[in-house]
């Protein structure tokens, strides 16, 4: 896995875990929420509840003794006492309990007259508790007294008009309810750590061959089938996913290796075949020029047998002179020379040529390879050879293979042959011309040129315009693969009034190298 790959990885690892945590986190402080206010609300109802059952046991007690004290008749004689006297017995009950619940008792006269903290009379807290409590017949109600806040629950008593009940501090009150609060979220946090672990060994277990997965699918995009993924060693499904994608890359490496092999195969065939054809297009070059080649080593041998002839008859004679002699000997030496370079032309075209190398070569030498061997053919038919041989251009050094180029431009000389042979007016041209650094040399015929559409197809395997058994439909082919091996490119001239055939190659070229086939 890339070093890109594992930091993606780590990257998105790490926003799922914090995402997760966030909506852990969310849903236990929604669910703390909901579960303390619900406590809460059952805590209040369970509280008034119980407080109110209280309030009604306080107040049933309360009319009981009102109505001892009607049935003694000392009401009025007796009833501030009897009160004060209750008021203390109710402080007595319920002051010394450790219940946290406290009576409060308002008299009529709006003084607090029984409250577990006391306070003056005339304090802010005082007023407010009292204009409170007198509201209405009773209730419950949040006061503040001494910099707390207490709950009171009240009744009105109207026999005696006070107002009783019981108070609490708020705190004590809901003292339940947070510590509920505080076990559920302690309960929720553990849930939390206890879900992220899960979470974060779930992420390395799914993303880790995830990742891994997704890397090698880039390598293999990328052209590299020799990728695996590491097995986690698990029997979960990714484990699963993972063997099974290491077991199709090893039989996707099989399949390849065994197709590379087959196209390799394939390829040696195919260059076995285009050898064929190429030495057929020789043979088929060979054979059309063979009256021209023969008529070429005739004319010499004869002028040579005429030459031998008249010295042996000179030599009969007596007459022959030592000047006489070398000169018949020289026209002899150069008579053989032009038979050698025949054959050394004919002997350089039938050859493999597969194995040539690019060498530094006149452009001229290359021109006169070709013409040893056409030139002879094209002055018996009466095919009239237009070439400069000492135009600048001739004179340039390229580096080529020698025999291919000079193969290029005996298929193009016979072409043009075949194409004027039944002209009125004809005749061949062979030009050269610099084009900056590349040589251009062009092959022009007689011919009133080839129709676009003929143009567009001359280049392709097989295709021929001449009858049937004059040609292979190959040499333009291979001549173009020949030109093109040398980096340079072969066209038909469209806009030329002739048919023309160009060749543009470098003057030097990138890399001296072998390989590529001749052609004829």
């Amino acid at each position: 896995m890339t070093s890109d790959g594992l930091r993606r990885l780590r990257t998105i690892r790490a926003r799922l875990f914090l995402a997760l945590l966030l909506a852990t986190l969310a849903a236990t402080t929604l669910l703390v929420g909901v579960t303390v206010l619900r406590a809460r609300e059952l805590v209040t109802n369970q509280i008034e509840q119980a407080y109110s059952e209280q309030l009604q046991l306080m107040l049933g007690q309360l009319e009981e003794r009102n109505r001892r004290l009607l049935a003694s008749g000392l009401r009025g004689f007796y009833e501030e006492g009897y009160k004060r006297s209750q008021l203390e017995e109710l402080r007595r009950l319920y002051q010394g309990e450790r219940t946290g619940i406290f009576p409060v008792v308002i008299d009529g006269a709006g003084n607090i007259a029984l409250h577990p903290e006391p306070q003056p009379p005339g304090s802010p807290d005082a007023r407010e508790l009292v204009r409170m409590a007198r509201q209405g017949s009773g209730g419950t109600v949040f006061y503040s007294w001494h910099d707390e806040t207490w709950w009171l629950i009240y009744r009105r008593f109207d026999p005696w008009e006070w107002v009783v009940g019981y108070t609490i501090r708020s705190s004590e009150k809901y003292a339940g309810v947070a510590q509920l609060a505080r076990s559920v979220v302690g309960v929720m946090a553990l849930f939390a750590v206890a879900l992220g672990v899960l979470f974060y060994v779930t992420l390395r277990r799914v993303l880790g061959p995830l990742g891994e997965l997704s890397a090698a699918a880039r390598e293999i995009s990328g052209g590299n089938l020799n990728v695996t993924v590491r097995d986690p060693g698990s029997n979960d499904e990714m484990a699963d996913l993972v063997r099974a994608f290491n077991s199709m890359m090893r039989r996707l490496s099989t399949y390849t290796e065994d197709l590379e092999r087959g196209v390799a195969e394939r390829a040696r065939v195919i260059e076995k075949q285009q050898m064929m054809l190429a030495n057929a297009a020789k043979l088929s070059a060979l054979g059309e020029m063979a009256g021209g080649i023969a008529h070429e080593i005739n004319n010499p041998l004869t002028v040579i047998s005429a030459r031998t002839q008249l010295l042996r008859k000179l030599a009969h004679r007596n007459l022959l002179q030592a000047d006489v002699l070398l000169e018949h000997l020289g026209v002899v030496d150069r008579t053989v020379m032009r038979i050698v370079n025949v054959v050394s032309a004919l002997r350089a075209l039938s050859r493999d040529t597969s194995g040539e190398r690019f060498a530094p070569v006149p452009l001229r030498d290359v021109v006169l390879d070709a013409l040893s061997l056409c030139s002879e053919r094209l002055r018996t038919r009466g095919v009239r050879l237009e070439v400069d041989l000492d135009a600048p251009a001739m004179g340039t050094t390229v580096e080529c293979r020698r025999v291919q180029l000079s193969q290029v431009l005996i298929n193009l000389l016979n072409n043009a042959f075949d194409a004027v042979e039944q002209l009125d007016e004809k005749w061949i041209r062979i030009d050269a011309a610099m084009q900056g650094d590349e040589v251009e040399i062009s092959v022009t015929d007689s011919g009133r040129g080839l129709p676009r559409s003929v143009s567009e197809k001359v280049f392709v395997p097989f295709f021929t315009t001449k009858e049937v058994g004059k040609g292979t439909g190959l040499g333009l082919s291979l001549s173009r693969s020949t030109v093109e091996a040398h980096h340079g490119v072969m066209f038909v001239d469209v806009e030329n009034p002739h048919t023309r055939f160009v060749i543009r190659i470098p003057r030097r070229q990138a890399t001296l190298q072998g390989g590529a086939h001749g052609v004829a």
